[in-house]
């Protein structure tokens, strides 16, 4: 069985776990500059993957409005000098 060069390549070297490591600090860093309503709805519907409608319920808040922070928050990210300089490594 070749189950050894399949376990190495799904493993991170020290550098890339290093770039990993630094990336979520930089996002982390991001995400808690956004006000905390914009910032609630895209916690909920980005990492947990959560449907419009489900984002808006979970903060009591009418769909439109749930898209109107998901959108906000994204702009707000995109504008991040950090977190642009991350994604362009």
């Amino acid at each position: 069985m070749d189950l050894l060069p399949q376990l190495e390549s799904d493993c991170m070297n020290p550098e890339q776990a290093l770039l990993e490591s630094e990336r979520k600090t930089v996002v982390e860093q991001a995400m808690s500059r956004l006000r905390p309503r914009i910032r609630a709805a895209l916690e909920l519907a980005q990492p947990k993957e959560l449907s419009m409608n489900e984002t808006a319920r979970a903060l009591g808040i009418s769909l439109p409005a749930a898209k109107a922070r998901v959108f906000h928050a994204r702009k707000a990210l995109r504008r991040s000098p950090a977190l642009r300089a991350v994604i362009q490594q």
